[in-house]
C-alpha cells in the first residue's frame, strides 16, 4: 500500500472521530515543501462562499523522513491536531480568519498559543493518546535535530491543567508528562 493511500485511510479515520467536523469539506492534499510536515487552512476561494472547503497538507518530502519513523497512532494523533486548527478556523468568520493568518504569521508568541490552545483540544477531543504518543515519537526520531524538538516541545505543549482529565484517562501521569515536556 502507497504512503498516500495509508494517510487517506489515517486521515479519514481521525476525521470520522470529530463529529464537529462530519458535514465540513475538508481535504487531504499532497504537496512540496520545506518548512512544514502538515499544515492545515482554508482554501482562499472558498472564503467568500457559503461552504468553506479546508484542507490539511501533507509535506511529500518527509515520506521517507519524519512520516516514515511515525506509527500510525502517532500520524492519527498528527492529524487530529491539524483537524483541531480546523475546528477552530471554522469558528471564525472571514475577516477574523483573515486577522487570525496574520497574526499567525507575524507574531511568534501568538503562534505559541494557538499551537498549545489546539494541542490541548485534540486531547480533549479524545486523541490524548495519540498526541501525546506522537510527542513521545518525536523526542527520539533520527534525522530531527535536537534543538527543533527542544523548540517544538517547549512552545507546543499544552498546560498540563488544560489536558489533565483526558490525559490521567489515557494513562498519562502529571510526572510523566513534566518528563516528557522537559526542554534538555
Amino acid at each position: 500500500m502507497s504512503s498516500q493511500v495509508k494517510l487517506n485511510e489515517l486521515f479519514t479515520k481521525t476525521k470520522e472521530r470529530y463529529p464537529q467536523l462530519k458535514e465540513m469539506r475538508i481535504k487531504l492534499k499532497f504537496k512540496h515543501g520545506f518548512f512544514f510536515t502538515m499544515r492545515s487552512g482554508i482554501e482562499f476561494p472558498s472564503l467568500w462562499k457559503k461552504e468553506r472547503v479546508y484542507f490539511v497538507a501533507v509535506n511529500t518530502n518527509k515520506f521517507d523522513g519524519i512520516l516514515s519513523q511515525l506509527s500510525e497512532d502517532d500520524l492519527v494523533g498528527w492529524f487530529a491536531h491539524e483537524l483541531g486548527h480546523i475546528v477552530e478556523y471554522n469558528e471564525m468568520s472571514n475577516r477574523k480568519f483573515i486577522f487570525f493568518v496574520i497574526q499567525y504569521l507575524f507574531d511568534i508568541r501568538f503562534r505559541f498559543l494557538v499551537e498549545r490552545r489546539v494541542n490541548a483540544l485534540t486531547v480533549n477531543s479524545g486523541f490524548a493518546k495519540e498526541l501525546i504518543g506522537a510527542w513521545e515519537k518525536f523526542l527520539t526520531l533520527e534525522g530531527v535535530h535536537p534543538r527543533y524538538k527542544q523548540y517544538i516541545i517547549k512552545n507546543y505543549a499544552p498546560c498540563w491543567e488544560d489536558i489533565e482529565e483526558e490525559a490521567i484517562k489515557n494513562g498519562f501521569t502529571k510526572e510523566g508528562y513534566k518528563k516528557l515536556t522537559m526542554v534538555k
